[in-house]
């Protein structure tokens, strides 16, 4: 499934695109920042072609088949200032023992907490005998006591460090507390939404922040895909009508009749370092500096399988981007060729040679490389009757491969630019599983992407995720901070679709109610914390 905005959209990004997978017949795993501002979001299912969203109406299959996204969930933590001192900690490279503080069951009033900050608010700092509130405190502290020869954060020079000083009274005395005000109006003044005042406030606020950023921010080129993906980047997605998997016409018009595919939430399949593992997408093949104002997303499906490594390659690579906790608790690390075809498939040896060779050298190719971003023999399924061995998380089994010479398109690295959202499958015996939601890779100085890739674990967060899949009423009360490790649910809804909320409901509960699941077993699903 891939996810576009129509032309009535108020996105001026007109490539905007994300990759999901149906996982009911309404509902689609996918990233949650990808649906966030729920903006006559489509989802194209059931068709390998890409069809930009301001030219739905212009392709049979897309026309006829489009299903408009009507609800959202997703997980939200609610403390960006902690999430800023994470970032600082993990450029520094300190290891910060950390404490969950649930604001929906008021935690902060409680008389140990308020002893030590009157003010009530969350973050807090405790460093031996030193308790400090306030993010911008804490951090202007971390890196004058340990940033050593650290000073490019809070340079010791007293010109540069007075600027970096108002950045950070500019942030605390007028834009946070702007972001504030709408928090408060809508969790204690039961607004819906920012008034238009609210609004004008804070784009003013936007348009100074990017004032400020202007000619400061090429150092970060490294890392500038990264800074939108800090938190648990998973959600839900409900589209208008269910998809019938029984319905033929999808073959006339799109590519094939769509199916949802199972979530793992074995939590040692995707522990097994040096599983094959295949990833799915859209997007480009080379990352952009700006919003590019012409459509380089891919013309069809395309697929790369790659390899689950050590975590800590990963957190390597993605230091200093706040990112240590999550990569750590929720994310799959990836990088490297892996052996699988996105049908489950052993690649070929013979083909593998020459995969080995393509996928590592830049234009021009050499001769044996013609086309090879096109149709890749390296990932044809092997065309013979035989049966293989292959292990997959720690399981062996043999699998029949029947006679058949298919090929598809691949590219030459991992996920890249537009690829978020996509699904991370492998296959235990013939079942296909969805093991990871993309979540982004890294650019180098030429904006090329590359490893390692990470991917939001579906068994590190299936207790956030069951509770972002549930229909059932009770399970969703059970959706508390401390069920989810910290987080809480966010669902939004477009305003049509409210009336017959519940009449889906009802639908989604009678499929539930018929498939062997343990959505509503809470209590069974171990313990997963975050910040």
């Amino acid at each position: 499934v891939y996810l576009v905005k129509a032309r009535t959209t108020t996105e001026t990004y007109d490539s905007w695109l994300c990759g999901g997978a149906l996982v009911t017949t309404s509902q689609i795993l996918t990233s949650a920042a990808c649906i966030m501002h729920l903006d006559n979001i489509y989802a194209i299912a059931g068709y390998r072609k890409y069809v930009n969203g301001m030219d739905l109406d212009s392709d049979n299959c897309t026309r006829l088949k489009k299903q408009k996204i009507v609800k959202i969930r997703v997980p939200r933590d609610i403390s960006p200032p902690a999430r800023a001192i994470l970032i600082v900690a993990d450029l520094l490279g300190l290891k910060i023992e950390t404490r969950e503080i649930s604001l929906p069951t008021r935690e902060q009033f409680k008389p140990d907490y308020v002893a030590k900050n009157p003010l009530h608010t969350v973050p807090l700092l405790e460093d031996d005998d030193l308790i400090l509130p306030d993010s911008h405190a804490i951090m202007t502290y971390l890196v004058s006591k340990y940033g050593g020869e650290q000073q490019t954060l809070y340079p010791k020079d007293v010109r540069t460090r007075a600027i970096v000083d108002q950045r950070l009274y500019f942030d605390a005395s007028i834009l946070f507390p702007r972001l504030r005000a709408v928090i408060y109006s809508v969790v204690k003044f039961r607004a819906t939404g920012p008034s238009e005042v609210q609004i004008a406030d804070i784009v003013e606020c936007y348009e100074v922040t990017e004032k400020y950023l202007d000619g400061h921010s090429s150092h970060l080129h490294k890392y500038a895909n990264t800074t939108r993906w800090m938190t648990l980047d998973i959600g839900v997605a409900t589209v208008e009508e269910p998809y019938n998997f029984q319905d033929v016409t999808f073959k006339i018009y799109c590519s094939y009749i769509p199916a949802a595919i199972e979530i793992n939430y074995n939590t040692n399949l995707d522990k097994k370092i040096g599983t094959s593992v295949v990833a799915l997408g859209w997007g480009r093949t080379r990352g952009s500096r700006t919003r590019d104002l012409v459509d380089r997303n891919s013309e069809s499906l395309r697929e790369v399988s790659i390899v689950i490594q050590n975590k800590e390659d990963c957190l390597k690579k993605y230091r200093g981007n706040g990112l240590s906790v999550l990569i750590d608790k929720f994310m799959i690390c990836t990088h490297g060729r892996g052996l699988l075809d996105g049908e489950g498939y052993v690649i070929e040896e013979l083909d593998k040679s020459i995969y080995n060779i393509c996928a590592s050298v830049r234009r021009p190719y050499p001769d044996q490389c013609k086309g090879y971003d096109d149709t890749v023999s390296a990932n044809r399924r092997m065309p013979m009757s035989s049966r293989i061995q292959y292990r997959t998380g720690g399981i062996n089994y043999e699998r029949k491969i029947n006679e058949t010479d298919v090929s598809a398109k691949t590219r030459r690295q991992g996920i890249c630019q537009n690829d978020h959202g996509g699904p991370l499958v492998t296959w235990v015996g013939t079942t296909e599983l969805l093991i990871g939601v993309a979540v982004n890779g890294l650019y180098d100085k030429e904006y090329n992407c590359i490893g390692p890739y990470i991917f939001a674990s579906t068994s590190a967060a299936s207790q956030i995720l069951k509770c972002l899949l549930s229909v059932n009423a009770s399970a969703i009360k059970s959706c508390s901070q401390e069920a989810t490790g910290g987080f809480d649910i966010y669902e939004n809804m477009t305003e049509e679709y409210k009336p017959v909320d519940r009449a889906l409901l009802r639908a989604q509960n009678e499929e539930m109610a018929g498939i062997k699941t343990d959505y509503e077993d809470l209590s069974a699903i171990e313990e997963v914390v975050a910040i």
